[in-house]
């Protein structure tokens, strides 16, 4: 890889081969290359070097995040590579992991120093968005968290639960706020709170 070396004395462009000489070292694998310019005819006699980057191009990312389950704890560290680091965030932010909730992970991912990401680069489960700073963008949306469970559901004495819907794993579909009770006054509706 040799890039190409603008050199200006004043308003004068020096001419390559003419004025000066470039060589190249260390500029084949990604990594610190050096170019090597050496002045010729009338110009300052001498010889002075420029270090560049030659980065390699990440085609894709394996990036694992673990299913939000409640009560767990959010993932907050990503495991990567020497070519590149990331940081995940959450939305909602909630810890521990609650009932009934859909959330996105959102993962900024910085390229090492000898590596870049470009548009087409992909990643397994993810939307990607190329950032203007060289940075991308993971986004994954999760299923919602389970329901809650009803470990237990005890009325009141002559009390009979006219409206208690769970399905057959005992995981209510929608939490009511009340609950019609009959007892020997009729049929009323008992306000109720979940603790979860």
């Amino acid at each position: 890889i040799e890039p190409e070396i603008v050199i200006t004395c004043g308003d004068y462009t020096l001419i390559k081969d003419k004025d000066y000489s470039v060589s190249y070292s260390n500029n084949i694998n990604p990594g610190i290359a050096t170019a090597t310019i050496t002045t010729l005819g009338d110009f300052y006699k001498g010889e002075f070097t420029v270090d560049f980057i030659i980065r390699e191009y990440i085609e894709s990312l394996d990036i694992d995040v673990i299913t939000p389950v409640v009560g767990e704890k959010p993932q907050n560290t990503i495991i990567a590579g020497d070519n590149y680091t990331a940081e995940i965030s959450w939305k909602p932010h909630e810890n521990p992991f609650t009932f009934n909730t859909i959330y996105t992970a959102n993962i900024i991912v910085t390229p090492a120093d000898t590596h870049c990401f470009n548009q087409n680069t992909t990643a397994d489960g993810f939307n990607v968005k190329y950032n203007s700073d060289g940075t991308l963008t993971l986004t994954k949306e999760f299923a919602a968290t389970a329901m809650a469970k009803i470990i237990s559901l005890t009325p009141p004495n002559n009390v009979i639960l006219t409206e208690y819907e769970n399905n057959t794993d005992n995981i209510f579909q929608l939490l009511p706020d009340n609950i019609a009770i009959e007892s020997e006054n009729g049929i009323n509706s008992l306000p109720i709170s979940w603790e979860l």
